[in-house]
């Protein structure tokens, strides 16, 4: 992958160095013609500047006065978006919550409780944040100056109250009493009584039937206190309407104000008139000098972001190309010298063996000739798993669930990982159909797993399920299964992460690192992808993601 990197930057770099800079030339020239214009505007500008008449006292007095009322006017804008937030956020997530309670109620589905707990804390979070800007907003001086800009014969309802900070202790009121009632609904239908009087069982544990006169009393109690929180939404949802009218008079107030009193705009006098002749041609060399560069900057823009990527994927097509037909041959000589290393090993072993046989046991030459077996057939299995690596078989598919493949790895790894304390379970599984290799998938799981395991080391659980999602796989929204393994270790640190995959890269102490990217070899040949989420100290996810089979 480096070199490939390494191969595109350098054709990126000669196509560059073989380009004229037109472009660049061009927009230079721009930048050259509009920094001139913007001299001259500079200077005409300041003759202007020089022969004004008006008193500059009087000029900055009136600027201030004007900044004050303008300071006043957007503390009013805000006041009013304070109303409308009540229309805008308030009423859909009162709404909501009505509508959720009554599915719940009539369903008893948890889905529909959930839907009114994410609209509580939706509403929570903007009651929580406008009570915080009402507290930090002065509103006696804002109303003095209401006042004071109202219309002679405006009458004094026509007016915003610019209580916001009311109507907010109202509606949280409001609010904290209905949830107060849902609650109490929620927790009396999920709520189920046993035989012992004052003690409740936790939610939805299975216990003999209620008789029909509990159901029917608790059937009224809920009926009752529906009612109640009805009237408690229709409190909340009037309120709303209050802060809406309150909002409206708010509005209304601030066109009144841009009909009625507008803001005073200092003049000039008549030098800027004066001046005008002189300043349309600057102008007019800045309109020219900047489309000429919008036009040049679109060209390059063009360039940039259109061919010179197509040119990228052209070099990275031909490079990758270039790279395959090398690993090809590095894949030949590789199964060559795995052969021919494989050949001496195993009459070296024999030799070990036959001398060890020889020896005492408990000599110092008997461990060592046991430390040579040990580390010959250490460099046997990473020739194998070269091998394996470098030539995979083509998996044998057959259309296959998941279910029967986690159970059979439970129950073959189970008594093993007991012995530490490890706990292995299997979780939810998709009843999915897809196409895969029997054999290699489980070589996968077995793989993973054990890798869980060593993360865990001793009393931990490690849970395999699967499930059916649809994700983008190989550049396309696929329809997949999801096999799943979990454990509860130590999680894999981040600069391990990068190097997860790579060949010959681990982090044990006699481990080959060829297991992970044997792995994922496996399942790249189902045309599936590996993946792993995994945070520190809390554990690992693992995930085959695997098409699933149409037919």
């Amino acid at each position: 992958m480096a070199s490939l990197q390494d191969n595109v930057k350098q054709a990126m770099r000669t196509r560059i160095r073989s380009r004229w800079p037109l472009s660049e030339l061009v927009m230079v020239a721009m930048v050259v013609l509009i920094g001139w214009a913007a001299w001259k505007a500079w200077e005409v500008v300041r003759q202007v500047d020089d022969h004004r008449r008006i008193d500059r006292r009087q000029q900055l007095q009136e600027m201030s006065r004007q900044r004050a009322e303008l300071s006043r006017l957007l503390e009013l804008y805000a006041v009013r978006d304070d109303y409308f937030s009540f229309e805008k956020n308030a009423q859909p997530s009162v709404q909501e919550m009505r509508a959720a309670l009554r599915r719940f109620v009539q369903g008893n589905d948890n889905k529909d409780w959930r839907t009114f707990e994410w609209s509580r804390r939706a509403l929570q979070s903007w009651l929580d944040r406008t009570e915080q800007r009402a507290r930090n907003r002065d509103l006696n001086e804002l109303k003095g100056w209401m006042q004071k800009r109202s219309v002679t014969g405006t009458n004094a309802g026509d007016i915003a109250s610019l209580d916001v900070p009311q109507h907010l202790q109202r509606f949280r009121q409001a609010y904290t009493e209905y949830v107060a009632s849902a609650t109490f609904v929620e927790q009396t239908i999920n709520t189920t009584p046993t035989r012992q009087p004052g003690t409740t069982l936790p939610r939805r544990v299975e216990t003999t039937a209620p008789r029909d006169s509990d159901l029917v009393r608790r059937r009224e109690i809920v009926d009752e206190r529906m009612e109640i929180a009805e009237a408690q939404s229709l409190r909340l949802l009037d309120i709303v309407e209050q802060a809406h009218r309150e909002g409206t008079a708010a509005q209304w107030f601030i066109e009144l104000q841009a009909v009625t009193q507008p803001f005073a705009i200092p003049d000039g006098g008549e030098t800027l008139q004066a001046f005008q002749s002189r300043f349309m041609p600057v102008l007019y060399t800045l309109s020219a000098g900047l489309v000429g560069l919008c036009i040049v900057s679109g060209v390059s823009m063009y360039r940039r972001f259109v061919v010179a990527p197509l040119h990228l994927k052209l070099v990275e097509r031909e490079t990758i190309m270039e790279q395959q037909k090398k690993f090809a041959h590095f894949e030949k000589l590789a199964a060559v010298l795995a052969h021919e290393i494989k050949q001496p090993l195993s009459a070296i072993n024999v030799w070990v063996w036959t001398l060890q046989k020889t020896l005492a046991e408990g000599t110092a030459e008997h461990k060592g000739a046991t430390v040579i077996r040990n580390e010959l057939n250490r460099v046997d299995q990473i020739v194998k798993d070269f091998l394996k690596l470098t030539q995979p078989v083509d998996p044998r598919l057959v259309s296959m669930r998941s279910e029967p493949l986690l159970r059979e790895i439970v129950e073959l790894l189970r008594p093993k990982l007991d012995r530490n304390g490890i706990k292995l379970r299997t979780g939810d599984t998709s009843d999915a159909w897809f196409q895969g290799d029997p054999q290699q998938l489980k070589q996968v799981l077995l793989n993973l797993v054990q890798n869980g395991a060593e993360s865990i080391g001793e009393n931990g659980q490690i849970t395999l399920r699967s499930r059916r999602d649809t994700l983008l796989l190989r550049g396309e929204r696929t329809d997949v299964v999801v096999i799943e393994v979990e454990d509860n270790g130590a999680g894999i640190p981040l600069d391990v992460q990068e190097r997860l995959f790579d060949p010959f890269f681990s982090t044990k102490e006699n481990g080959t690192g060829l297991g992970l990217a044997i792995a994922a070899r496996i399942i790249d040949r189902h045309e599936g992808a590996l993946v792993f989420e995994t945070e520190q100290g809390r554990g690992t996810t693992f995930g085959i993601v695997l098409p699933i089979d149409k037919k």
